[in-house]
């Protein structure tokens, strides 16, 4: 029956949603949910149990796993979901979630009549305009706009003045408009759509509600300083620190004597006073107040308007603010500190109520005495104000400690610190957290390591294995790992069975190794017919091996890619190429990356085929590519395709080689560019022979025309000489280093730069991605990056402190540009005046001021 009992528990009410609403708890509702009434600050008694009416009582649920059963459902630590208490404050508190929404309807209303200070005519149109914004008539409400204001124009014109047939006669259109646009809607013919002739969806529709709203509230938001309606004079109301303050002489309907102005200069409005405020503008504006806050539509009490403030605080249940130990000391949730001030400040406020009634504090014990004696204030009143206020503030604390913060609340989380940052429940325990077949490092640059691999240092490489099924045609290599066994490298950690047992390969006797491994394709004598299957050898981590590398956070699909592994020896940190940094939002200060080893044959499919580092070129947000090389490499491109730049064999082989040094193909080489008197290679044709022999064999090699990112005009180094034969190029880009041709595969003019091997679009690496596939542009930018490096090492090229010293004589000429300025704005007033060179600086001034006056 519990079984049942908690199956049913589990269950979810509703699993076929079609929208989810939010709303807001009245005090009834918290008093339904909870389960009992929390009286007293303290947790636990001296036996360290916790106490009746505490803040871990047992019918909130088991706060340890060896706790008793819950009291309320009888279930374990494990099965308790928990249940909720809560707190009764004996004066009212505002909402932390409604500060800024409390002040700003004060400020818009008047607090004699209790109305807004808005025209009849605007709230009308607002809350028709938020409800065909609901039902997604985005293009309604701009005729909805022009017909109001062409009413409205009609209307002066004819100096209407009686102001409530004139508010009739608009309600009357406003609501015909309306009730024939939801009409055409009942019956399926919209009239009005967006311009791509669907509806809106609910990302605008939310934006231009707060369009809307903020639009009002800015142009009417004490635009007057008397009333509209009773024609009084308007309070200024402020807020500093959540606190609502008024600013002059008449407050609440009273107005104060010169002596009690002097003392103060703004007082406080006091959530009492604000709550009674808002229940007469819901008597009055019910509708208005309605469309602007649309949760007050879902509470179904007499004044929907105390929702905006608490009378009761839900208290959350033990399983969600547990306990710890530390050197045996138990530590309390830091949320449990706000809750206990809030009882305490609930103590406080009941004594000095008490006091206020009974006109003394001889009816107090005497600890109530001293507490009431160490409040701020000088009269009970004062106490009162100034404790009410420390109970504000730390009900805010619930939400957020970073409100208001107090010396209290530097050890204290609120729900917003529990959610967000890194120290939040979402970050800290759905991201980074260490999970088996798994390793998190720091990340290093290695250029020598392909694009779609990820250097793995051997101690990470003895630790994650992977589980091999033994066949006949593994069984060699197996029986080879098994007798290096756990602490070899590559090795085996152990042997599972045919009925699922696991055996450990003992690291020290080399003759159970040997024992394990001639019986690795024999059934053991233990094993049952039924359990007939085969045994698996759990291997380490090998070059070829694929790996999930993920870096935090994880923003978009490439955050995570499967990389090859390649084991390094006597590395101790994750290597990574240059290329994958912007996929990852990865730098090299110190960033760590995890990598998850994947433990079946569909996962490891999976992540070759589908997650690899080849299928993750394009980004999926707009389509433009994500692997580009980095600074160094474009400047050793550039440098090599130059015009003019030529190689002799030797170094043409070397560059090449390295650049396929893991090719297994065999190398197809072009002939020289200048046979006599010596056999040289440009530079181009390096890269041409490297396009060659990477492009896939039996397809046709690649044709492009493009520009570079360096402009020709950086080429140009004296002008161009005068044509002297043949057609004239009309385009001064045409066959210059600034347009790279491609022709079956061969560089013939132009260089590469960012343009084509950068993270760029419609580049030479995008294109042999699109005509090739992944795997080709993948390996095309590796082997551009490895023949970039390799020629840097050759070239050389260096930037030092000297480079960027000022010579003397680049000093000199600065020195006399500078002084040449202090004397241009004395020039320049001289020829606007018309006087001579040699006029005194004074006599300028006085011509230019005259010459002003007149």
């Amino acid at each position: 029956m519990m079984g049942k009992y908690y199956k049913q528990l589990v269950t979810p009410k509703h699993e076929n949603v079609s929208y989810l609403l939010f709303s807001v708890f009245t005090a009834n509702d918290i008093r339904n949910l909870s389960v009992m009434k929390i009286r007293t600050p303290l947790s636990f008694n001296i036996l360290g149990h916790p106490l009746k009416g505490g803040l871990y009582d047992p019918s909130l649920g088991p706060m340890m796993d060896n706790s008793e059963p819950c009291s309320t459902c009888s279930f374990s630590a494990s099965r308790c979901p928990g249940h909720f208490g809560h707190i009764e404050l004996p004066v009212p508190v505002v909402n932390p979630l409604f500060h800024k929404g409390l002040s700003t309807l004060l400020k818009l209303s008047c607090l004699h009549c209790f109305t807004f200070q808005i025209p009849v005519h605007i709230k009308l149109l607002l809350s028709a305009k938020l409800k065909l914004l609901h039902e997604g008539q985005l293009s309604d409400i701009d005729h909805l706009d022009q017909e109001v204001s062409s009413m409205m124009s009609q209307l002066k014109s004819k100096n209407a003045k009686d102001k409530e047939n004139q508010a009739e006669y608009v309600r009357e259109i406003i609501d015909t408009y309306v009730e024939n646009v939801l009409g055409r809607m009942r019956f399926g013919q919209p009239m009005f759509q967006e311009c791509d002739g669907k509806q809106a969806n609910m990302k605008n529709i939310i934006t231009q509600w707060h369009t809307y709203i903020d639009s009002i509230l800015k142009q009417f938001l004490r635009s007057n300083k008397t009333c509209m309606n009773c024609h009084k004079g308007l309070s200024q109301i402020s807020m500093l620190q959540n606190k609502i303050m008024i600013n002059n002489a008449r407050i609440g309907g009273r107005l104060l004597s010169d002596q009690v102005i002097h003392k103060v200069e703004a007082m406080i409005i006091m959530p009492e006073q604000s709550k009674e405020h808002m229940r007469q503008l819901w008597n009055n504006e019910k509708d208005f107040l309605k469309a602007i806050m649309p949760c007050l539509q879902l509470v179904d009490i007499e004044y929907p308007t105390d929702v905006l403030f608490f009378e009761v605080i839900p208290v959350l249940p033990p399983v969600v603010r547990p306990i710890n130990f530390v050197d045996g000391q138990m530590i309390e949730h830091p949320q449990t500190q706000v809750y206990k001030s809030i009882i305490q400040d609930c103590l406080v406020l009941r004594n000095i109520i008490q006091t206020i009634q009974d006109g003394g504090t001889e009816h107090l014990p005497q600890e109530g005495r001293l507490v009431f004696e160490q409040i701020r204030g000088q009269t009970a009143v004062e106490k009162l104000h100034n404790a009410w206020q420390t109970l504000q503030t730390n009900v805010d604390h619930l939400m957020d400690c970073d409100m208001n913060k107090t010396a209290e609340s530097v050890n204290s989380q609120g729900l917003r610190q529990i959610l967000e940052k890194k120290d939040g429940i979402i970050r800290m325990h759905m991201m980074g957290k260490r999970v088996n077949f798994a390793a998190r490092s720091v990340i290093t640059p290695d250029p020598e390591l392909n694009i779609d691999e990820i250097g793995i240092p051997e101690d990470f490489a003895l630790k994650l294995t992977y589980p091999t099924t033994v066949t006949p045609w593994n069984v060699v290599e197996l029986r080879q790992l098994v007798l290096n066994g756990p602490d070899v490298y590559p090795g085996a950690v152990m042997v599972q069975n045919e009925d699922g047992s696991v055996q450990a390969i003992s690291s020290s006797d080399c003759t159970k190794r040997e024992a394990v491994a001639k019986r690795l394709l024999t059934i053991s004598d233990k094993i049952s017919e039924c359990h007939v299957g085969i045994k698996v050898v759990h291997r380490h981590l090998q070059n070829g091996d694929i790996l999930l590398l993920n870096r935090q956070p994880t923003l978009h699909k490439p955050s995570i890619m499967a990389h090859k592994a390649r084991v390094l020896k006597g590395e101790k940190t994750l290597h990574l190429h240059y290329a994958n940094c912007k996929t990852y939002n990865a730098d090299f200060d110190g960033d760590e990356m995890n990598a998850h080893f994947p433990q079946n044959d569909m996962a490891r499919s999976e992540a070759y085929n589908i997650a690899n580092v080849s299928n993750q070129y394009l980004v999926p947000k707009d389509g433009t590519p994500l692997s580009g090389l980095i600074q160094d490499y474009m400047i050793s491109g550039v440098r090599l395709t130059t015009r003019g730049n030529f190689f002799s064999k030797i170094d043409y082989m070397q560059l090449v080689y390295t650049a396929l040094s893991t090719s297994q193909d065999e190398i197809i080489f072009l002939p020289p560019a200048i046979v006599k008197p010596k056999r040289l290679w440009s530079g181009k044709q390096i890269v041409s022979t490297i396009i060659i022999n990477v492009i896939p064999p039996n397809t046709a090699r690649i044709n492009l025309v493009s520009k570079t990112k360096i402009s020709v005009k950086e080429w140009q180094v004296e002008a161009p000489r005068r044509w002297k034969c043949g057609t004239e190029f009309k385009d001064p880009i045409a066959m210059s280093e600034a347009e790279v041709v491609i022709r079956h595969g061969e560089l013939l003019c132009g260089v590469l730069d960012k343009t084509h091997y950068g993270a760029t679009p419609y580049g030479f690496i995008h294109c042999v991605y699109e005509l090739y596939g992944g795997t080709y542009g993948n390996k095309m930018l590796s082997v551009f990056g490895k023949l970039f490096q390799a020629y840097l090492q050759y070239e050389g090229f260096t930037l030092g402190v000297e480079d960027i010293l000022i010579t003397r004589e680049i000093d000199k000429k600065r020195k006399e540009i500078i002084s040449d300025c202090r004397t241009v704005g004395e020039n320049v007033q001289k020829s606007l005046a018309k006087v001579p060179d040699d006029t005194a600086a004074d006599e300028i001034k006085a011509t230019s001021r005259g010459a002003e006056q007149l």
